[in-house]
């Protein structure tokens, strides 16, 4: 027999005799194979319903942004507060210049008033002589009629 022949016969034999022992060997690595996998998976069921989730959180957050974009839409730009300011500082200059306006006026009626109050003054002392006189003579008219009454 030709030595290629003999050797195919020899390994034939060789595998024969070892083959309940190699199935067991490959079936034990694949099986070990398949639970590494699963274990490293995740199951469909848990996939879909993860998927689901962060679905609906897209959601919420898209609604979240739509509503804080529609908010700063509606915000005032910086050219609309800068004319707000320009506009403040007009006011206030234009309210700086009536309250020195109306400052001035009140000074001048506060002193017109004041002088007016003095006058007043003056004239209701001047009449107030003027009553102590007249309380003079009528008390002396009163005593002479009543020394003229009692003569008579």
């Amino acid at each position: 027999m030709p030595p290629v022949i003999a050797e195919t016969e020899g390994s034939m034999e060789w595998l024969l005799k070892w083959w309940p022992l190699l199935t067991t060997l490959v079936s034990g690595v694949v099986g070990w194979g398949y639970w590494s996998l699963k274990q490293r998976m995740v199951p469909r069921e848990e996939f879909v319903t993860a998927i689901d989730e962060l679905r609906a959180a897209d959601v919420a957050i898209e609604e979240r942004i739509v509503s804080v974009e529609t908010t700063l839409h509606h915000l005032p730009t910086r050219d609309d507060l800068k004319k707000v300011d320009v506009r403040i500082s007009d006011l206030s200059g234009v309210l700086n210049n009536r309250i020195s306006d109306l400052s001035g006026v009140m000074h001048d009626r506060i002193s017109n008033v004041s002088g007016d109050i003095r006058a007043m003054t003056e004239k209701v002392n001047g009449l107030h002589d003027v009553l102590n006189r007249m309380d003079r003579q009528l008390g002396l008219l009163l005593e002479h009629h009543m020394r003229s009454g009692s003569d008579g």
